[in-house]
């Protein structure tokens, strides 16, 4: 039940983190604009750019919250005494590798800002409740394949 848990708030975090602001751009210090994840990839679809936008949106959107959902239903597969494919499991463990990508694209924008003259950036909150979820989603990777591999010994 606590690997439920983890995977339920690691679900919230996702969802908290693409809607909240991660990023703050002040432009000649009139004009501030916060951005979240989702904000972003909806700007970028709406500015004709379109495969920086479904990058970002599989990478950051859809896959994360994929994988969790994916989790859940293994989870249930589980307490139902069922195996779960090793091999699902190992690509979770890939996965997992490639969620750090946002984060990376989110620091470069905010350097490239930074280096904008009369423009600054600053990280808002949403950047920690993604990463938070990123962790917890690890985390619950890691115990699920324990816990699949303890189920398959058994």
């Amino acid at each position: 039940m606590a690997l439920l848990l983890l995977l339920l708030t690691a679900l919230g975090l996702l969802a908290v983190g693409v809607t909240l602001p991660i990023v703050t751009v002040e432009t000649l210090v009139l004009f501030s604009r916060p951005y979240s994840i989702l904000d972003v990839t909806v700007s970028l679809f709406q500015g004709g750019e379109w495969l920086i936008a479904a990058i970002v949106g599989i990478f950051s959107l859809v896959l994360p919250a994929a994988k969790l959902l994916v989790m859940i239903a293994l989870w249930a597969r589980l307490r139902l005494g069922r195996d779960v494919p090793r091999r699902l499991l190992q690509g979770f463990e890939a996965l997992a590798r490639w969620s750090m990508l946002d984060v990376l694209a989110a620091a470069l924008i905010v350097f490239a800002l930074k280096s904008r003259a009369l423009t600054d950036a600053r990280f808002e909150s949403g950047v920690y409740f993604f990463l938070a979820s990123i962790a917890t989603t690890a985390l619950c990777s890691f115990l699920l394949k324990r816990r699949a591999e303890a189920s398959e010994a058994a």
